[in-house]
């Protein structure tokens, strides 16, 4: 499955504990506002230290080190899956996309039959049967 996550900190946390897999990740939108790498590892070590509530505490109950999350992180926002709208417009207090104010912390994508075959959407539907019963 491919995901575009909502939320940086929580996003990250499910990466780390091994509940959603960093290939799988599109994209993470976030309210952010860290335009270079050298502004986004202070955001990385707040969260890593829980500034923003226990859903944002990256260390996952003191199993990460802040390196491996640092490593993480970097490798996302080097690899150009950390969108921060915030660097481009003035939001002033935030950003959040209207279609995503209730949409969790993960949006699946999924093949539509409009933009690919239909063997490929049933393939999909397959994988995710498959994916349920495993867990």
């Amino acid at each position: 499955m491919m995901y575009i996550g909502t939320s940086l900190g929580q996003c990250l946390k499910d990466i780390l504990s091994g509940e959603v897999s960093e290939s799988d990740v599109v994209m993470i939108i976030t309210r952010t506002m860290a335009p270079d790498a050298e502004r986004f590892i202070p955001v990385l070590e707040d969260y890593y230290h829980g500034v923003g509530g226990s859903s944002y505490d990256l260390s996952v109950n003191g199993t990460k080190t802040f390196d491996e999350v640092k490593e993480v992180g970097l490798r996302l926002f080097n690899g150009g899956k950390i969108h921060q709208p915030r660097c481009f417009l003035d939001f002033h207090s935030g950003y959040v996309h209207p279609d995503m104010a209730h949409a969790g912390t993960w949006i699946e994508v999924v093949p539509k039959t409009w933009n690919t075959t239909p063997i490929v959407v049933d393939a999909y539907e397959k994988y995710k049967m498959l994916d349920e019963l495993t867990k």
